[in-house]
């Protein structure tokens, strides 16, 4: 451990329970932060469409990157997966701060059939508008079953650590680029995008000056794109997958959306799950620009997993017109490993997959 670097300095682990992969993660925080310590363990095919075989797989990979890497103290910090979670942005009557949590209640027990009490619910304040000449108040709504919630907890409990926090992802992505700085002084007054694509979902966060103003969650990603190319190609999951990592990590990390895309086995630019998420981020921005028509978004970040794949990302950019930059998390991340644990992230390299498990070292205890 490097000098100076106190138990009480250190952040909480961000236990990121992705869709493709387990991601631990320990910082210090400070200007920039420190790295402590960081491991990550892949999804198998059989655990990304049964509950019962993620539940294994993680039972088994958590406590594995735990011996493996040099974590300190036992503090966890938890991701709610997305592909769990439900988002939904609400208007209500404005109100104070204390009672938006039984306005939200109510609206989600008689909108959506929703049943409160066998949720785990956290609402964001958003913007307060005017509808037919009354105030409004704007309420960003992250939904997840408790008995989802409880499982990754019970989880934690079993291997003795101790829980601190509980948070879903969008929050999580607008704490790391605020501490890291990706989002520099002239992005903190214009509206910006985050598009996290992800292997199960592709979150799109529409955030500024720091607050969120709109999230939605789409139910497509990479591992559409995966067993598409796996079928085409007559391969198993698993190869197509490395085949896909393998290409990515070949391309350049930047993101022009004036370049041109050229179409490979490993990048499928013309398909269903291409043009499910060009019709959605669409429409998200034609929803925004209808709430907030002086304040246009003017800039995508590109973060996630399927990130790297730059000619999707491109391609998704040219869609709405608007420009874009591929998002590292760690662009700041003081690269110091003193303690000598392998490093299985190559840090050299942006690393778009990681943005959630930095918010979560970066999040309040809220348990």
């Amino acid at each position: 451990m490097a000098f100076g670097k106190t138990k009480s300095r250190l952040s909480p682990i961000g236990i990121d329970f992705g869709a493709d992969s387990l991601k631990l993660l320990q910082i210090v925080p400070g200007d920039p932060p420190e790295l402590v310590a960081l491991g990550s363990a892949t999804v198998p095919e059989e655990a990304r469409t049964d509950l019962n075989a993620r539940q294994a797989f993680l039972e088994e990979a958590l406590p594995a990157l735990l011996r493996r890497h040099d974590f300190k103290q036992k503090r966890v910090m938890l991701s709610t997966p997305a592909f769990q979670t439900l988002v939904n942005n609400l208007v209500i009557n404005r109100v104070d701060n204390k009672e938006i949590d039984s306005q939200v209640d109510l609206a989600l027990q008689t909108r959506l059939g929703v049943e409160p009490s066998r949720m785990v619910i956290r609402n964001y304040p958003g913007a307060e508008i005017y509808r037919d000449g009354h105030p409004k108040q704007e309420v960003i709504t992250f939904a997840a079953g408790r008995d989802i919630v409880m499982r990754y907890v019970e989880l934690a409990n079993r291997l003795k650590l101790e829980v601190v926090g509980m948070h879903c992802e969008a929050p999580c992505v607008l704490r790391a680029f605020s501490h890291v700085g990706q989002v520099d002084a002239s992005d903190r007054d214009r509206a910006v995008a985050f598009i996290d694509l992800g292997a199960a979902t592709t979150k799109i966060v529409v955030a500024r000056g720091g607050q969120m103003m709109l999230a939605k969650t789409v139910h497509a990603g990479g591992d559409q794109w995966t067993r598409k190319l796996a079928a085409d190609q007559s391969m198993e999951f698993a190869e197509a997958r490395l085949a896909r990592v393998a290409q990515a990590n070949g391309q350049s990390s930047a993101v022009a959306t004036a370049e041109p895309a050229t179409a490979n086995a490993s990048e499928p630019l013309d398909c269903e799950t291409t043009e499910c998420l060009i019709d959605e981020l669409r429409m998200t921005f034609r929803h925004y620009e209808s709430r907030y028509p002086e304040q246009p978004i003017e800039k995508l970040i590109f973060i996630g997993g399927e990130a790297n794949r730059i000619q999707t990302c491109q391609q998704l950019a040219r869609s709405v017109r608007v420009a874009a930059q591929l998002g590292d998390p760690f662009a700041r991340l003081s690269r110091m490993n003193a303690s000598g644990s392998p490093m299985e992230v190559d840090l050299s390299q942006p690393q778009p997959g990681w943005a959630v498990a930095l918010g979560l070292c970066l999040s309040e205890a809220n348990l």
